[in-house]
């Protein structure tokens, strides 16, 4: 039973630095990669108690905590490396600035912008700047959805529900094939897993 737990948030942990990983090189497709992130986290949790048979509800909620635990992970990850190109842009344009006086000044602003600052200011000036939806394939350049501000949300809202609901829909999906593959007894039933 140990083993589901941990495997999850294992995996929980990988899919939010994957994800993380994959906006940094631009290959972030909206929708599909938070599909793969709950696919991934669900069946972490759900592979090693196929055998046990544990029953599903601790399993949900093991599935809705691993999938807070990869939205978590993502989203302070990203501050991290916002933080981080930050005071690489300040440093260059004040090479005598020490990496505290870089965040510093980048808090200062934050303040001044959005009221809060850390991850909760990461997160306003994000909203702020937007999410723009593009066809990839498309021929013409521009073209495309921006969200911000509300829309911002609500959008990395719906993103969550989706990890998180895949996770979910993995682990349920997992124990019903798991009662299907159990040998049935002559009486048609069920038989017991002790033999």
């Amino acid at each position: 039973m140990i083993l589901s737990p941990l495997a999850g948030v294992v995996v929980a942990v990988l899919a939010g630095l994957g994800m993380i990983g994959l906006d940094r090189i631009g290959f972030y497709i909206v929708v599909a990669v938070p599909l793969l992130a709950g696919a991934m986290t669900g069946m972490a949790i759900a592979m090693p108690s196929i055998r046990s048979r544990s029953p599903i509800p601790p399993r949900i909620v093991l599935a809705i905590l691993c999938g807070l635990v990869t939205v978590a992970v993502y989203w302070y990850g990203s501050y991290q490396v916002f933080v981080e190109e930050v005071v690489t842009e300040i440093q260059r344009a004040t090479p005598s600035a020490t990496r505290e006086e870089a965040i510093d000044l980048m808090d200062r602003i934050m303040l001044s912008e959005y009221g809060v600052t850390g991850i909760q200011g990461y997160v306003a000036d994000a909203a702020s700047v937007g999410v723009n939806i593009t066809r990839t394939l498309s021929s013409s350049e521009g073209t495309g959805i921006e969200l911000k501000d509300n829309l911002a949300y609500v959008y990395w809202g719906v993103e969550a529900l989706l990890i998180i609901g895949t996770a979910i829909a993995v682990v349920i999906r997992r124990d019903r094939m798991a009662k299907a593959m159990l040998p049935k007894t002559d009486t048609g039933g069920l038989s017991s897993p002790i033999q």
